[in-house]
């Protein structure tokens, strides 16, 4: 999904359904987007998550008298971005998001 889908979904869920909140959360190089609403089937939370693309790992080691250590970091590129949607609808019994495909928004 694209951004202008992005776009087109939350036009759609505005126009359909009773907004109960939204936001956009942004921490550790990712921004995610969100909308929370009600419809017939409960509580739905649809997110667009934008981030950094991952491009490997970096792998460090010391080898010390015994014993040996390796630290690994991911590195990300600094200018490409990868973007998903993620989609969650809210369990009465566990009180809590659980995550469901994002095809189901799609129709």
């Amino acid at each position: 999904m694209n951004k202008e889908k992005w776009g087109i979904v939350l036009e759609n869920i505005e126009r359909k359904f009773e907004i109960l909140d939204r936001g956009i959360d942004e921490e550790y190089g990712q921004r995610t987007e969100w909308i929370e609403f009600e419809n017939p089937q409960g509580k739905m939370r649809p997110e667009w998550i934008e981030k950094l693309r991952m491009t490997g790992f970096k792998t460090a080691y010391s080898k010390r008298l015994g014993t040996s250590a390796g630290k690994v970091e991911q590195t990300e590129s600094k200018s490409e971005k990868v973007n998903f949607v993620r989609a969650y609808i809210f369990s009465e019994e566990k009180n809590d998001w659980e995550e469901m495909k994002a095809d189901a928004l799609l129709g």
